[in-house]
């Protein structure tokens, strides 16, 4: 049986931008102008080389031969599709940014994210709650698997309350 898949992969882009604001501005305010900032098209954006020691490629999406045809699709016609930008319409990504060194992570909301609402977002939501949930609970026995995520271990936090 042949199956045709579809990957996807991380890669980052990053920019350095200064900016003038008085020494007690608020950190959102910061943010704020750096993102203004950053979104111009001044900008001077950086690809970085893709590190498969630190993300491996997603499979997105595939097919065999066999739904292909069920489905009205040629093998051809079936590649063509996936490779094509429609093929991606509904496929979203939301990041999280992950600082080891600290033990801290947070969400990274997408502009994408404001259209999905109410039972949608919850739903979606949910599977990735599931997901982190899980982490904890893989092997890392092969890490190279693509079925296997790596394990992320952190000390509970402080029960004393004292920062």
């Amino acid at each position: 049986m042949r199956y045709v898949a579809r990957l996807v992969r991380p890669r980052f882009e990053f920019a350095i931008v200064e900016v003038d604001l008085p020494e007690d501005a608020a950190d959102g305010r910061v943010c704020a102008a750096v993102l203004e900032l950053a979104l111009s098209s001044g900008t001077h954006w950086e690809m970085r080389a893709h590190d498969p020691g630190l993300y491996q490629p997603h499979v997105e999406m595939f097919m065999s031969d066999l739904t292909m045809a069920a489905e009205g699709y040629t093998p051809d016609e079936g590649r063509a599709w996936m490779s094509e930008a429609d093929g991606m319409a509904h496929d979203r990504y939301l990041l999280l940014h992950a600082d080891i060194d600290m033990g801290e992570g947070r969400v990274l909301p997408e502009p994408w994210v404001r259209d999905c609402y109410g039972l949608l977002l919850e739903d979606i939501s949910g599977d990735w709650v599931s997901g982190l949930t899980q982490l904890g609970m893989r092997s890392d026995d092969n890490p190279t698997d693509p079925t296997n995520v790596v394990p992320f271990r952190r000390s509970p936090p402080d029960q004393g309350g004292a920062d």
